[in-house]
């Protein structure tokens, strides 16, 4: 039961909220590593950039007895001490953002949920070594100063250790600019998704999986009653609810015989007329389909990325014949028609896949639909 929540094969138009992606998790944890890595590496610097002013306590100390082992011991717990006062603030924040977290991320974490043994161990265990490896560089290059040296105010610092100084920057540098770059293009791609048509009107939408048993009598009949209510504007059928995944394959053998039959494996989606209205599809060129024109049922709409997978331009790509079938169907199963509409890209499957190829039909699949 424990690989349920990750199992990708498990996730369908019901659950899909539920299942868990394993991307996500190596995604924060990445962030939350090179945030560390930032850190530890902004802390060397400081402690190293520090030993100018400690350079004479060091240099008394050895005078004194102390030897290489006791300052590096002095040193790392300097860093741990540091670290584990980190820890404490860290949880006080958390303690008290804990709320508002839970209110941004639709989540109900608890006090409970941050005193688990093994989460505690995971936390303690962490503190532990980015103190060690944080505190490591200071104190072996500051325990290994020269006496002599250091109190004679000469120079200290050798070639080798400003150049790991230098590339401690070069690197701390870098991942900030990472972090930023990276979070520009998720911002870009969230403002994206919540501004695109089919999200802004997805509360206003309303899906019901319908059976393949049932007739497509049936379903007209449905719709019709359902049409009665004013506050409903329209009700479409469709083999797939667009941004969404897991609702069987769209794939379908798409062929063109003005440009030599050659076969395109391209997505299709089959609905009827108001297909179009119900998730306010953008039209570039041509029209949509009439509900007053029955031969339009032998009609296709294209979207843009069909168009230019063909590398023609509009008013050549309307208006020409083409016929569609399934890969699994035999070839007098196939369906003939004409394009008479180009319709703007959109997500007809999840924001995971690019933006494909996409045949619309206004000719129902009597084996499976979905009632919008």
């Amino acid at each position: 039961m424990s690989g349920v929540h990750f199992n990708q094969e498990l996730r369908s138009s019901y659950n899909n909220s539920r299942i868990g992606d394993r991307k996500y998790l190596y995604i924060f944890a990445s962030t939350a590593l090179l945030v560390i890595i930032i850190a530890s590496i902004n802390y060397m610097n400081l402690a190293t950039a520090r030993a100018v002013q400690r350079a004479k306590e060091i240099g008394l100390r050895k005078v004194l007895g102390s030897n290489r082992i006791q300052l590096v011991s002095q040193f790392l717990g300097e860093s741990l001490m540091t670290t584990f006062m980190a820890l404490l603030v860290a949880l006080v924040l958390v303690v008290v953002l804990l709320p508002l977290f839970n209110g941004i991320a639709g989540k109900q974490f608890t006090l409970a949920h941050l005193v688990q043994g093994k989460l505690m161990g995971v936390t303690l265990g962490t503190t532990l070594l980015v103190g060690l490896l944080s505190g490591s560089y200071p104190a072996l290059y500051l325990s290994g100063l020269l006496p002599i040296s250091v109190l004679k105010n000469n120079r200290f610092t050798s070639r080798s250790s400003d150049w790991l100084r230098k590339g401690l920057v070069v690197l701390q540098y870098t991942i900030t600019i990472l972090l930023i770059i990276s979070t520009g293009i998720m911002m870009k791609q969230m403002n994206f998704i919540q501004h695109s048509t089919l999200s802004q009107s997805g509360d206003q939408l309303l899906s019901i999986r319908w059976s393949g048993m049932a007739s497509l009598d049936k379903y007209r009949s449905l719709k019709q009653r359902i049409l009665e209510d004013p506050e409903i504007e329209v009700v479409t059928m469709a083999n797939h609810l667009p941004n969404q995944d897991y609702f069987g394959s769209l794939d379908h053998d798409v062929t063109f015989p003005q440009l030599g039959n050659q076969s395109h494996s391209w997505g299709g989606m089959r609905g009827d007329f108001d297909l179009p209205q119900a998730f306010n599809l953008e039209l570039l060129a041509g029209r949509t389909f009439r509900k007053d024109n029955p031969a339009d049922s032998s009609t296709y709409l294209l979207n843009e990325s069909a168009m230019k997978s063909l590398g023609l331009p509009l008013d050549k790509v309307l208006g020409m014949r083409l016929t569609i079938k399934r890969p699994y169907e035999e070839p007098n199963q196939k369906k003939e028609g004409t394009v008479i509409g180009i319709v703007r890209d959109f997500p007809y499957r999840s924001i995971h896949h690019t933006i494909s190829p996409l045949v619309i039909s206004p000719r129902p699949d009597p084996k499976i639909g979905l009632c919008t």
